[in-house]
């Protein structure tokens, strides 16, 4: 999909953010987890049980480590990524402590996980996100942005079926969209910025 972006001189402060901060370290151990998953399953061929346990580890953690760095750099999609990684942590315990379960019973579960991690990771990554250039005044927002709930703060702000969220990372502001009109809505369309200003 091509970005459109406004007329020349209608945004003032706030620029499209195009960096993927942690690509590599998203993509490595995201690449090897198959392959973790799939020996989980085949250690019992070779009469190496305790090779389960071990791989199941790697798994999870190749697995979930993606999902930990995602779910601190992309607000939208933390609450799907702090589940996957504690449906990987409940999957190693249950490796660790009922040792009857089946070999390729884990090594199933882990690929479906790492399946459905792959396409959080992937929708996170994809999601429009526009950075400040100045600092963002939050007492000034309308009454249409509402308190973000848990941990991560920011606010919330629904416009034609696109959800907005305003977050502070790091030391800057920015705006992360989705919804059926992400790549066409800007900051203006939220109210962030004014045609008048720039």
């Amino acid at each position: 999909m091509k970005w459109t972006l406004p007329e020349a001189g209608s945004m003032a402060t706030w620029e499209r953010d195009r960096s993927t901060p942690n690509g590599p370290s998203l993509l490595f151990p995201m690449a090897w987890s198959p392959l973790f998953w799939l020996c989980a399953g085949i250690g019992e061929m070779f009469r190496f049980e305790e090779a389960t346990v071990v791989f199941v580890g790697l798994g999870a953690v190749a697995t979930g480590y993606p999902l930990f760095v995602l779910s601190e750099a992309r607000p939208l999609v933390q609450q799907k990524a702090r589940f996957g990684i504690a449906a990987l942590a409940g999957l190693l315990l249950l490796c660790l402590l009922a040792p009857s379960i089946p070999p390729w019973a884990f090594a199933s579960s882990g690929l479906a996980m790492w399946i459905l991690g792959a396409r959080t990771v992937r929708s996170g990554l994809a999601m429009p996100r526009w950075r400040a250039l100045v600092e963002v005044d939050t007492l000034t927002l309308g009454p249409e942005w509402r308190r973000q709930e848990g941990l991560g703060g920011g606010y919330v702000r629904v416009l034609e079926g696109t959800q907005g969220l305003l977050s502070v990372i790091g030391a800057t502001h920015v705006l992360d969209l989705t919804g059926p009109h992400e790549e066409a809505l800007t900051p203006v369309e939220f109210g962030l910025d004014d045609h008048e200003e720039a």
